[in-house]
């Protein structure tokens, strides 16, 4: 909400140049995964009680979201990688599991439906293997589909990829 106020306070009475709108509208949208990331833990610790290991995953922007050019209406063309190496977080789920649980939450929160429509759409079409291709992917299965199997075209959309949110030092180890 803060990065609200600030596009509030920049914007008010003067005119705001693109570049800074859309920088704080970047912000703002890493600001909502965050706090939807808080919620979707949450929901996990009240669906399957106490955490066995921290979650450890990163939110990779891609596209406008990536290159902190974010716009009104824009979506957020994500990627969610979960560290293979780190426990399950949930006891007696596997890491797929656990962590698909968490992403459909993490993507309920972020594209929940309010009063002026939806808070933002989520676009999750370049993950690995596209929409046949599971929500998460653990961190080795990302980078080898990225070295074996990942078209051109896909190469030239991870340019902009970037770690916007989750564990961010993970995100860019990736």
């Amino acid at each position: 909400f803060q990065n609200l106020q600030r596009i509030n306070e920049m914007a008010a009475g003067r005119e705001l140049a693109l570049t800074d709108l859309n920088r704080l509208l970047t912000e703002l949208a890493v600001a909502a995964i965050d706090v939807s990331l808080l919620i979707a833990r949450r929901e996990v610790v009240r669906r399957f009680g106490e955490l066995a290991a921290e979650p450890r995953l990163a939110v990779l922007g891609l596209g406008r979201l990536g290159s902190g050019g974010m716009d009104y209406g824009s979506d957020l063309d994500v990627v969610i990688v979960y560290d293979s190496a780190a426990p399950s977080p949930v006891a007696g789920l596997t890491h797929d599991e656990a962590y698909a649980r968490i992403a459909e939450l993490l993507i309920t929160a972020l594209s929940s439906i309010t009063r002026e429509r939806y808070l933002y759409r989520v676009d999750l079409r370049l993950r690995p293997d596209g929409q046949k291709g599971p929500l998460v992917a653990g961190s080795e299965a990302f980078v080898a589909y990225l070295k074996k199997r990942a078209g051109f075209w896909e190469w030239l959309a991870h340019v902009k990829l970037r770690a916007v949110a989750g564990d961010l030092d993970f995100g860019r180890a990736i």
